[in-house]
């Protein structure tokens, strides 16, 4: 039998610590395993770590690594993480699918209309958020105007509410059209 791996108080395996061998646990084919209570650099407690699985690296935090590795690769320019977005974005994303997907709901009404987005916001939401900004409050969204039928590009879209919006409906323009010329 080989010598056991001497494990002392202070090692290191990833962002875990060694505190202390605890116990050993027998696996089902009867072997002894030894186990550690570990401490993560986040300042969680792990009390029970095979040291097979830190010796093998498949165990090297308390699991805030696998969390802090999703978050990373889901930031996107500071305005989503994970499943949610700041209005921004979530405004050029669905103005980008409107115009660009005919698979879209509301496609029809933009890109089937030949509505388009200019290629500076199409390219990236860093070039849109750079001429939009934050909309003034969440009851804001993207409004084409002054001219509806209009190509979402700067110069022809505005943070609007509701109410602004109704103004700039084909629907309300066209009634007032009649209007003027009834």
């Amino acid at each position: 039998m080989p010598a056991a791996k001497v494990i002392t108080p202070g090692q290191r395996f990833g962002r875990l610590i060694i505190v202390r061998e605890v116990e050993h646990y027998r696996a089902p084919n009867g072997q002894l395993k030894r186990v550690f209570f570990c401490r993560c650099d986040c300042g969680a407690e792990k009390p029970a770590v095979l040291l097979s699985s830190l010796l093998s690296g498949n165990t090297t935090s308390c699991g805030c690594l696998q969390k802090d590795r999703v978050s990373e690769t889901h930031i996107t320019h500071g305005h989503a993480t994970g499943r949610s977005r700041s209005k921004p974005f979530a405004t050029w994303i669905s103005m980008r699918s409107r115009c660009n997907n005919p698979k879209n709901k509301r496609y029809y009404d933009y890109g089937g209309r030949g509505i388009k987005v200019c290629d500076r916001w199409n390219e990236s939401f860093e070039n849109f958020y750079q001429d939009m900004g934050d909309p003034p409050s969440s009851a804001h969204s993207i409004d084409r105007y002054p001219d509806n039928d209009g190509n979402y590009e700067p110069g022809n879209c505005r943070w609007a509410t509701l109410a602004q919006q109704a103004m700039n409906k084909r629907s309300t323009k066209a009634a007032v059209d009649h209007d003027l010329t009834a």
